[in-house]
C-alpha cells in the first residue's frame, strides 16, 4: 500500500513538471523569454481587469462611476447600450482578429481529417481485441472494425498502430473537451 502512494505521488510530480513544460512552451510562443517573465505579463493583464471590475463591482459602485464621469452625449449613450447588447458577439470577433494577427508566431491547426477522440480510438481497440479473444484474427478484427464503426480500414490500421500511445492526447480531443467543459460553440 505504502508503495502505491508513493508511486502515486510520483506520478503526480510527473503530471506536474509536463503541466510546466507545456505552459513554458506557451509562454515562449506568445513572445515571453521565460515562464516567469510570461506570467508577470498575464499577472498585470489579470490586475488591471480586476482593478477595473473593483471599480464597479456593486450597482451603487457602478451608478457612482457613471455620473463621476462626463455625461456622454445621446449618440455616445446609444452605442454605449449597444456595445452591452453585443458583447458576446464583439468577444468572438476580437478572438477572430487576435487569431488573424497572431496567426503568423501561433503554430497551425493540426491538417487533414477531423481525428478521433481519445474515447473513440480506445473503443476500436477494444472492439478489435475483443474480436481477437473470441478467436478471429487480427485482420479480420480490424475488417470488422472498420465496419461497425464506419470507418476505413486505413484509419482501423493507424488507430491498431498508434495504440501504444493511448495515454497522448491528440488536439482533436482537448479540443472537444474545451467545447463541452467551457461551453464554447465549435465553429468548424
Amino acid at each position: 500500500m505504502g508503495n502505491e502512494l508513493v508511486q502515486a505521488e510520483q506520478g503526480y510530480e510527473m503530471f506536474i513538471e509536463g503541466l510546466l513544460q507545456r505552459f513554458e512552451e506557451l509562454m515562449r510562443q506568445m513572445g515571453a523569454p521565460s515562464y516567469e517573465e510570461g506570467m508577470q505579463k498575464y499577472i498585470k493583464l489579470l490586475e488591471y481587469l480586476a482593478q477595473s471590475a473593483k471599480a464597479v463591482s456593486t450597482k451603487a459602485d457602478f451608478r457612482r462611476a457613471m455620473t463621476e464621469l462626463e455625461r456622454p452625449d445621446p449618440v455616445m449613450q446609444r452605442m454605449l447600450l449597444g456595445f452591452c447588447d453585443h458583447i458576446p458577439r464583439l468577444a468572438v470577433y476580437g478572438a477572430r482578429r487576435f487569431a488573424e494577427d497572431e496567426e503568423a508566431n501561433l503554430p497551425p491547426l493540426p491538417p487533414g481529417r477531423k481525428p478521433m477522440t481519445v474515447q473513440q480510438k480506445a473503443e476500436v481497440i477494444r472492439f478489435i481485441v475483443g474480436r481477437i479473444e473470441q478467436g478471429a484474427n487480427t485482420d479480420q478484427a480490424k475488417k470488422r472494425a472498420a465496419k461497425r464503426f464506419g470507418i476505413s480500414r486505413s484509419t482501423v490500421q493507424r488507430t491498431w498502430d498508434d495504440r501504444g500511445n493511448m495515454g497522448q492526447v491528440d488536439f482533436g480531443s482537448v479540443l472537444g473537451w474545451a467545447i463541452q467543459t467551457f461551453g464554447v460553440k465549435s465553429q468548424t
